[in-house]
């Protein structure tokens, strides 16, 4: 998969085939299949992390592999360098606000409280109106909720 994925160019990687598939289709699936397996896919092949986070880092693919590629970690133990990275693409004012709300979920799926202090003090400065009132409607709902882990 990590030579499939390659760098999430969204070029043709095998031109022999009779009926090529669209680049752009192909690295969607490989991410969406890789977060279907989630853990499983972590633990036989570590080092197709840093191809998803290379994926998920890219600004010139689209958007909608940028955020398979953050999906990709839903399934995932999220280790710190995992982590930052999100947390990295959720601070980042640049980024579509979809894809740092992708980045922003997977991160809260299992939250430590340094990572909620860190997420409410960039709220402060945050000028995406849309996404601020998200992340404070959410972290609102999962004070007030009864479950012990917050999804």
């Amino acid at each position: 998969m990590e030579k499939m994925l390659s760098d999430c160019s969204e070029e043709t990687q095998d031109t022999d085939r009779d009926f090529p598939p669209d680049p752009k289709e192909e690295a969607f699936l490989i991410l969406r299949a890789i977060g279907v397996m989630g853990r499983a896919m972590q633990d036989v092949s570590p080092s197709l992390i840093s191809s998803v986070l290379r994926c998920m880092r890219k600004t010139d693919i689209s958007l909608s592999n940028q955020k398979a590629a953050i999906q990709a970690f839903r399934l995932m133990e999220i280790t710190d360098e995992i982590r930052s990275a999100l947390l990295e693409v959720y601070q980042d004012t640049q980024s579509p606000a979809e894809k740092r709300l992708a980045a922003y979920l997977v991160l809260m799926k299992n939250p430590d409280h340094t990572l909620i202090r860190e997420i409410t003090n960039h709220l402060m400065d945050e000028k995406d109106e849309q996404l601020k009132s998200f992340v404070v409607s959410h972290l609102y709902n999962i004070h007030n909720s009864d479950d012990e882990k917050p999804e």
